[in-house]
């Protein structure tokens, strides 16, 4: 790679990196593309160049962050996971660790949700986000035996990525309350699941 890609490359990550730490940090609504320049220390148009709005930069942090970094490494730590019965218990805890440490996450989902009811272009974004995310949750399932018809596997990983989503968003509470809730979800998808998986 010569020195000007590897420069370009260099500042389109800085850029990428600035936009989810302030749209993490302060929402999309209040960051501006001159914030996300000078976090990112370059100039203002590149981010244009490089997205084509705030809008585009959000959608690309979110896919690279959560889609093309997030849903592989949750991936790669349950293939350790031999146990069928411990697979879904592990899945569950992991992801809603994961969310418990990077809330930032969620505030950009939130963002793009947001902004989705004006712009019908985020919408479709945004659905294509969650079905990524929902095969995720679908793929877990069918490794620990879920033996219902495929249009109940989409309904049921639907399911459990609203409960996720929904513990997320009481991340602001303490950490005995929100572990009760925690608690009480795992409860809510073994019930959801009872008779549905293989050996249960």
């Amino acid at each position: 790679m010569n020195i000007q890609k590897s420069t370009k490359d260099n500042r389109k990550e800085r850029i990428l990196s600035a936009g989810y730490r302030l749209f993490g940090r302060f929402g999309y609504a209040h960051t501006s593309m001159k914030q996300i320049a000078k976090e990112a220390d370059v100039a203002q148009g590149l981010i244009s160049y490089y997205f084509e709005n705030k809008e585009g930069l959000l959608v690309a942090i979110v896919r690279e962050r959560m889609i093309g970094k997030g849903i592989p490494n949750t991936m790669r730590q349950l293939s350790e996971v031999s146990n069928k019965d411990e697979l879904l218990a592990k899945a569950y805890t992991y992801i809603v660790s994961l969310r418990r440490k990077h809330p930032e996450w969620f505030t950009m989902l939130l963002s793009l949700w947001l902004e989705s009811r004006l712009q019908p272009k985020l919408a479709i974004e945004l659905d294509a986000i969650y079905r990524e995310m929902q095969a995720g949750v679908q793929e877990v399932l069918e490794q620990c035996g879920f033996t219902g018809e495929e249009d109940e596997l989409h309904t049921y990983a639907a399911i459990i990525q609203a409960m996720v989503d929904g513990l997320t968003i009481r991340s602001s509470l303490n950490d005995d309350e929100l572990s009760m809730l925690q608690g009480e979800g795992w409860k809510g998808i073994q019930w959801l699941l009872s008779g549905r998986m293989l050996g249960k």
